[in-house]
C-alpha cells in the first residue's frame, strides 16, 4: 500500500514539473530588451563547470511597436567573460560593433513579435567566476537615456527598459542568480546531472 502512495506522489510531481516546463516565461513587461541564453526568454542564469563559449540572445520581449529599424545597446560584462563575436538577422548592419557597445541599422523594418531575436553573441566564458551581464546604452546615444534604445519606422529613436527593471541590475549571470530568476525545468534538471 505504501508502495502504490509513492508512485501517485511521484506521477503527482512529474505532472507538476511537465506543467512548469511547457508554462509561458515571465517576460518583464512590454518593450523590454533582455539577454537570454536560450531565444525563448526562458533562461538568464547559467551554471558552468568549465570555460567555454556561449551563445547569448539579445531579445526584445512583448513589444508594443510593430516594427524597428535599428536599436543601440551597451553590453557590460563584469568579469570572467568577454563577447567575441555577434550574429545578426538578415539586413541588419552593425553601426557599432563592440565590443561593448552595439548599434545596428536595418535594411528593411523588422517586424516585432513577442520574442523578437535582435542578435545572438558569442561569450566566451572562463567560468571561474560569478560573472555579471548589464544592458544600457552606449556612450553617445541617439536618444538621451541610461536605458537601451530602438530606432522607429520613422527614424526616431525610443528608450527601452531592459528585463532586470534596471540598468544598474544585471540582466543575466553566469554562476549567480538574477534577481528576478525564474526557475525552469531545465534548471531543475540540473541539479541532478
Amino acid at each position: 500500500m505504501m508502495n502504490i502512495s509513492k508512485a501517485i506522489l511521484l506521477t503527482g510531481l512529474m505532472v507538476l514539473m511537465a506543467g512548469v516546463a511547457i508554462a509561458e516565461p515571465e517576460l518583464s513587461g512590454p518593450n523590454a530588451l533582455g539577454l537570454y541564453f536560450d531565444g525563448e526568454a526562458a533562461t538568464s542564469d547559467l551554471t558552468l563547470a568549465e570555460p567555454t563559449t556561449i551563445q547569448v540572445h539579445l531579445l526584445f520581449t512583448d513589444p508594443t511597436i510593430a516594427f524597428i529599424t535599428g536599436w543601440e545597446a551597451k553590453v557590460t560584462i563584469s568579469t570572467g567573460a568577454a563577447v567575441t563575436g555577434i550574429s545578426l538577422p538578415l539586413g541588419t548592419t552593425t553601426v557599432k560593433d563592440g565590443p561593448s557597445e552595439w548599434s545596428t541599422t536595418m535594411s528593411s523594418p523588422m517586424p516585432c513579435n513577442a520574442l523578437t531575436k535582435l542578435a545572438v553573441f558569442s561569450v566566451a566564458s572562463a567560468a571561474e567566476q560569478n560573472t555579471f551581464l548589464y544592458l544600457g546604452n552606449v556612450d553617445d546615444p541617439s536618444i538621451v537615456s541610461s536605458l537601451p534604445a530602438v530606432q522607429l519606422q520613422d527614424g526616431s529613436w525610443s528608450a527601452v527598459p531592459v528585463s532586470s527593471g534596471d540598468p544598474t541590475i544585471p540582466v543575466a549571470t553566469i554562476n549567480s542568480s538574477t534577481p528576478n530568476d525564474n526557475t525552469s525545468w531545465g534548471n531543475l534538471k540540473s541539479l541532478y546531472r
